[in-house]
Parts: structure tokens; C-alpha cells; sequence
């Protein structure tokens, strides 16, 4: 039986960590994207755009 040394701990903690910030970069991205495309939506239907929370983006339309 082989003892899991403290390297590979390290390597597989590493490699999470480094999976997960690449996990929320890419929502992170994919959900400006789509804040974006919707911005520009209410803009030509004359809706406005209301971000509650910029950092989680979420948000609602009104009519203006």
C-alpha cells in the first residue's frame, strides 16, 4: 500500500483551487455577457435596466 505523501496533498489542494477560481472567472464572464446583451435589449424597448448588485449581477427591468 502506498502512504500519500504531503506533496500530493499539496498538488491535489493546488489543482482545486486553481479549478475552481477558472470555474468562477468563466460564470463570471459568461454572466457580464449576458448583463450586457440584456442592457442593450432595454435600451431598443425602452426598459431600464436596474442593477441591484453589480459584483453577483443581479438585476431587474422597469419600464421607464
Amino acid at each position: 500500500m502506498r502512504t500519500v505523501t504531503r506533496n500530493t496533498l499539496v498538488a491535489v489542494a493546488a489543482t482545486l483551487v486553481v479549478t475552481a477560481v477558472a470555474l468562477l472567472i468563466t460564470v463570471h464572464a459568461f454572466n457580464r455577457l449576458e448583463v450586457y446583451s440584456l442592457t442593450s435589449q432595454a435600451h431598443s424597448q425602452d426598459y431600464e435596466l436596474i442593477i441591484h448588485n453589480p459584483v453577483l449581477y443581479t438585476y431587474s427591468f422597469l419600464p421607464e
